[in-house]
């Protein structure tokens, strides 16, 4: 759905990548392009693939996550047993992974509105975690100088534990 920022592709060994691209908040081009916000367009493709199997979304979120530790969160704990998931299935998920490194510090909130999103849904932000790959910046600015790593690569934790773990 161009409208709502992403397409997906079906790749042999029912791998689905998602490739999304969501404009900055304070755009021009996000009020008119998007009438759903874009945590709500992932929960949306996360509702509808994952269950046909692993998914890579891979993209520009215009979401920067900074340092934010996204493997454990006890408020995000008790959200998912709220919901009714295995939260110490999660828990344990979580806390396995080896930790995230970022160049960029900052944090905004689309950025943590995705890392409580990833945890609730059991999501891995392969980002400053894979091996062989830097943890340095994915966009620059050239007009004002910035930096930031809004370009992410998110992996299913069925995903993660085929592809991820090894990257």
């Amino acid at each position: 759905s161009g409208a709502d920022g992403y397409i997906v592709v079906k790749c042999p060994g029912g791998l689905h990548v998602a490739f999304v691209n969501f404009a900055p908040e304070n755009s021009v081009v996000y009020t008119r392009a998007h009438s759903t916000h874009p945590m709500d367009v992932l929960q949306s493709l996360l509702d509808t693939l994952r269950p046909q199997g692993p998914l890579a979304i891979l993209g520009d979120f215009n979401a920067r996550c900074g340092r934010v530790d996204d493997r454990c969160d006890p408020a995000v704990d008790t959200l998912v047993e709220c919901l009714g998931i295995d939260a110490d299935l999660q828990r344990a998920h979580r806390a396995a992974l080896p930790p995230r490194r970022s160049a960029d510090a900052f944090c905004s909130p689309r950025g943590h509105e995705l890392i409580t999103l990833m945890q609730v849904e059991d999501v891995v932000l392969l980002n400053g975690r894979a091996r062989g790959l830097n943890d340095g910046y994915t966009h620059l600015h050239k007009a004002t100088q910035g930096q930031s790593v809004v370009d992410l690569c998110l992996l299913s934790a069925d995903a993660y534990a085929r592809w991820g773990s090894t990257a």
